[in-house]
């Protein structure tokens, strides 16, 4: 029922079953003239104890304290308020037996249920069925804007619907038979920029103005679920769809980090992170643009990275010059590392130099000092073997005192270069990151790297500087796979 809140005498009874019309008629006492004879549609759901409104008139009228304009629909639960004009003609949805209705409320908590799965929350509706159709949308942009001013979520409240015609293509793919997905990042919950119990408010408020049943997969850490990586698509074919095999041919994904570019300068959605996600997921994809206005260029290009070609392309030769050495083990020689972090360094020592007896000496990843590497290199020169020094030596000066060392035991140091693009050193860092966790080397660093770098030369006292690309080789399919997806968010 609904009560008036200026005249506690006076309800209004909802019809069980059908439609009840609220306007200016004698239901309801109004004869404002700006209230139409028509203005309210309410529809009540006994099942989950809440009550459909879908806005007829003319005139706006408000809900819970949110505009609703004509043809707009939202959810009444109990104790909401209904004001039929702004302000005016106010009244409050109960349920005849309040205790009931909080029941079947509670016992239908699907209506907006949470789970947890490692570090993705899971929202869903009245435990959706299974379904082959998919309409994935990105919330930030795709469903939602943040509110002017915010480039963080910083509460239940910091957000507006994106486009005046999200309701209406939300409920339009409903009725082609799709199933509502959103996918969204939401990183500042492990940061604790947002709160966790701000965060289910919020989707539960968007759910009642968009009056469109969905789920919601939202990733909380810098993980292997993070969007573009395409761990929460996979954690909902597996997990969240009850069996179903989805459709991807017939499926999509609406998001607003596309990374398309306008002549020279990166539009304001300059990440290409829903795009790549997408392409990760094996869905069409959808700007939001395109979907709610269909204002797409064709013409403008796609402003990303590219791994695969890229890989490709830098990788041709492992080693520059062809004709390169490599170290004896039982002669004494310094082979000195210079590479920003996450350029393969390592990797190359273990796969390559270590086989070879070569002494491996990682003094940056083993919290050495350089006075501690430097004895360490130092005895390893005195028992007339070669050593490679594994580190970023970015600067001259970073590399000078290997230089000296070598000229000490008079043997000959050669600076092994890592040759590798930025995007793919993030890249790089990022899948080590998401291999593992526990790495706690910042991906700053990367940036620092780049901006002290010195390329190294003959003149500071090296024999010769050989050229090393990164070329991956995997031993586990999986892991091949998994460095294959597009991973870089940012």
């Amino acid at each position: 029922m609904l009560s008036s809140v200026s005249d506690r005498n006076f309800i209004i009874k909802l019809k069980d079953d059908g439609e009840t019309i609220l306007g200016r008629n004698a239901l309801t006492r109004v004869r404002d003239l700006r209230c139409s004879r028509k203005h309210v549609s309410l529809k009540l759901n006994n099942k989950f104890g809440i009550c459909e409104l879908t806005h007829t008139g003319r005139f706006k009228g408000v809900v819970c304290g949110r505009p609703v304009h004509l043809h707009e629909s939202r959810w009444l639960f109990h104790g909401d308020t209904l004001e039929l004009l702004t302000g005016k003609y106010i009244f409050k949805f109960q349920r005849l037996n309040p205790i009931i209705a909080e029941q079947a409320y509670l016992k239908n908590l699907e209506y907006g249920s949470w789970q947890h799965y490692d570090s993705v929350m899971i929202y869903n509706f009245q435990s959706l069925p299974g379904n082959s159709l998919i309409a994935g949308f990105e919330l930030y942009g795709g469903i939602v804007h943040r509110t002017p001013g915010g480039k963080h979520p910083r509460g239940m409240n910091d957000w507006v619907i994106a486009y005046d015609n999200v309701i209406t293509q939300l409920k339009k793919y409903v009725k082609k038979g799709y199933k509502i997905v959103i996918f969204t990042n939401q990183g500042g919950i492990s940061t604790k920029r947002l709160l966790i119990d701000d965060f289910k408010k919020k989707i539960a408020a968007i759910n009642r103005v968009v009056c469109v049943p969905f789920q919601c997969f939202a990733a909380t850490a810098d993980d292997w679920y993070r969007i573009p990586r395409p761990g929460m698509w996979e954690l909902f074919c597996r997990m969240g769809n009850a069996g179903v095999e989805v459709d991807v041919s017939k499926s999509f994904f609406v998001g607003n980090s596309d990374g398309f570019t306008i002549g020279d300068k990166v539009r304001i959605d300059y990440s290409a992170t829903d795009r790549l996600f997408a392409l990760n997921c094996g869905l069409r994809f959808w700007s939001a643009e395109e979907e709610f206005y269909n204002n797409r260029d064709p013409s403008c290009p796609l402003y990303k990275f590219t791994q695969q070609a890229t890989f490709k392309r830098m990788a041709e030769k492992l080693i520059l010059p062809n004709d390169t050495p490599l170290p004896v083990a039982d002669e004494p020689e310094i082979i000195l590392f210079c590479g920003v972090t996450a350029a393969g360094k390592t990797y190359y020592a273990k796969r390559h130099l270590e086989p070879l007896g070569v002494k491996i000496i990682s003094w940056e990843n083993d919290n050495l000092t350089l006075e501690q590497c430097l004895r360490l290199v130092e005895e390893t020169l005195k028992n007339h073997r070669a050593v490679v020094v594994d580190a970023t030596n970015p600067s001259t000066d970073s590399r000078k005192p290997f230089i000296d060392l070598a000229n000490d035991f008079n043997c000959r140091i050669r600076c092994f270069s890592f040759e590798i693009s930025y995007e793919q050193a993030l890249h790089n860092y990022i899948y080590r990151k998401i291999k593992n966790p526990e790495c706690s080397t910042p991906r700053s660093l990367i940036d620092v790297y780049q901006k002290i770098l010195v390329p190294p030369t003959v003149e500071e006292g090296f024999e010769s500087i050989v050229y090393i690309s990164f070329i991956p080789d995997f031993d586990d399919p999986a892991d091949e796979m998994m460095y294959n997806f597009f991973l870089k968010d940012k």
